[in-house]
């Protein structure tokens, strides 16, 4: 009775043994299959991925410019600002103090001004 039982566990283990290595036989041909395609398909992944790095180049050099645009339109802005400030400090001092002194406070604006140019 014993050896009926080993014999049907044996045989068991078997088919057992078989249906696992039936599965990878399997996998093991679907994976050469897709290294294959993989292996294909490998010059043209370089080439998009090349393609791909040459667009993400481009696109931060356009926004690099569009970052250096803006700086100089800022800049632009707050000279036009200080400008009209002191344009109006000069108008505000011409009023109230004699006419002595408007050579000197033009020639302070002209002096700021050529300083900010540079």
């Amino acid at each position: 009775m014993l050896t009926l039982f080993f014999t049907i566990v044996f045989i068991a283990e078997l088919i057992v043994a078989g249906k696992v290595i039936s599965v990878i036989k399997q996998a093991d041909g679907t994976v050469c299959e897709i290294n294959s395609q993989v292996s294909e398909l490998k010059p043209q992944i370089c080439k998009n991925l090349e393609g791909l790095s040459k667009s993400v180049e481009a696109a931060a050099k356009g926004v690099g410019t569009i970052n250096q645009f803006l700086d100089k339109k800022k800049r632009d802005l707050y000279i036009s600002l200080l400008k009209g400030i002191l344009g109006l400090v000069v108008f505000v001092l011409l009023k109230k103090y004699p006419h002595k002194r408007w050579l000197s406070v033009v020639d302070l604006v002209f002096t700021f001004d050529s300083l900010l140019k540079a």
